[in-house]
């Protein structure tokens, strides 16, 4: 086994534990907590806890080892959008029940000559409208099931479409019984207001309080419908900075082979005859490949650093031609040269790392890892590694090829 693999400092590797029915994970946390304690500078700055496997996916960002969401936040804003639509159907269901008052006050004004009491009335109106949401609901569940197949190439594949599923089935329930009590609540209230010797005499009217009811319901509906319009505009926007933004570095001709032990053990004879083929360009190994970061390490400090703060830097560790390879775009200093054995305890910034360090003139000043000091050689700009629709966080780059997890080839043109 790898010294790396043994390091409570490294975090590529994930350790996966099953605790005993009954037990609480926060608990057992807290209890294991203390395990990392002591005066090992690689680790004094490290926290040890557990988090559960079913949150790994939308609750995946942390703060000073908190969790501050994640993914969910998609989620929640696709039901927010939603319920949004949603009222804005029950606008539309009240403001069309309420325009239809001179039919149905007719209907009113003679099932309470006969004897009907509001009570009933109420019941009765209620009830159409919860049978419509329900028709309504059930049509939509029709549309999907038959849509589904029609939309496994654009990312739904993974959706379930379970009918015995009791939970959900009690949820869309729930939905739909509150969407129809709320759409006809009002209808239901005022039409069975009427006074049946008015209806039969032929002058009911409209009050001005009715009327401005439905004016701001017609408001209401138009506002939440601009917001939407506006947020989905934004939402295009922002997508569409993201598939624009600089990545850092040339991905085009850029093969990235996984790391074997065989290609790890004969990577100097390959790397000679892939050069000598006219074919390649470069070719370097890293630590990740470029889309991921592997390692992250808490214990680099330097001039200035908040002792008490633990700060999270990724890290890709490599050796030579690794710029070349992907095409990184330095801003100042060089990439790692041959021709300086000091290069072995140099390191590269990144935009963010340089912003977080806070050095006006980086190059040439040190900074340390753990007890070991680094020498700044060089910064580059910002490397989008990870999701895209977030910043890039402060990253350096390490001279190491001993830590291999992937190949790089930069293709010739």
């Amino acid at each position: 086994m790898r010294e790396s693999q043994t390091r409570w400092n490294n975090s590529f590797i994930g350790t996966v534990i099953e605790v005993q029915e009954g037990v609480s994970m926060e608990a057992l946390s807290q209890k294991i907590g203390p395990m990392l304690t002591g005066k090992d500078s690689y680790i004094k700055s490290q926290h040890l806890s557990l988090y559960p496997m079913g949150r790994w996916h939308l609750y995946d960002e942390f703060k000073d080892w908190v969790n501050t969401g994640g993914q969910i936040l998609f989620v929640r804003l696709f039901g927010i959008i939603g319920a949004f639509v949603l009222l804005i159907a029950c606008i539309n269901f009240m403001n069309l029940s309420t325009a239809r008052f001179e039919k149905r006050a007719k209907e009113v004004g003679i099932r309470k000559a006969i004897g009907s009491q509001r009570r009933q009335l109420i019941i009765q109106f209620l009830t159409e409208s919860l049978l419509t949401t329900f028709l309504a609901f059930s049509l939509s569940l029709v549309l999907i099931w038959l849509l589904l197949p029609s939309l496994k190439d654009i990312g739904f594949e993974n959706i379930p479409f379970d009918f015995t599923d009791v939970s959900l089935w009690a949820t869309v329930s729930g939905v739909c019984l509150l969407t129809g009590l709320l759409a006809g609540s009002y209808p239901a209230l005022y039409l069975s207001s009427f006074l049946p010797v008015k209806v039969l005499k032929g002058i009911l009217q409209q009050g001005s309080g009715t009327v401005n009811f439905r004016k701001t319901l017609v408001v209401s509906q138009f506002f939440i419908s601009i917001m939407l319009i506006i947020g989905t505009v934004v939402i295009f926007q922002r997508i569409n900075h993201v598939r624009n933004r600089s990545i850092g570095y040339n991905p085009d001709n850029l093969i990235t082979l996984d790391a074997s032990g065989d290609l790890v053990k004969n990577y100097d004879a390959l790397k000679y005859d892939l050069l000598n083929t006219g074919y390649i360009a470069s070719v370097a190994k890293a630590s990740s490949a470029m889309t991921w970061i592997n390692n992250d390490f808490t214990h680099f400090s330097w001039e200035g650093k908040d002792p008490g703060s633990a700060v999270t830097i990724n890290v890709v560790m490599t050796d030579w031609d690794y710029e070349k390879a992907v095409g990184l775009k330095f801003i100042a200093g060089r990439p790692f040269d041959k021709r300086y054995a000091t290069d072995s305890t140099a390191v590269i910034l990144n935009e963010s790392a340089l912003k977080l360090i806070g050095y006006k003139d980086p190059v040439g000043r040190t900074m340390k890892l753990g007890d070991q000091v680094l020498t700044i050689i060089g910064v580059t700009k910002n490397v989008l590694m990870q999701n895209p629709f977030s910043h890039v966080k402060p990253g350096v780059i390490l001279f190491n090829g001993s830590n291999v997890n992937a190949i790089l080839f930069g293709w010739s043109q």
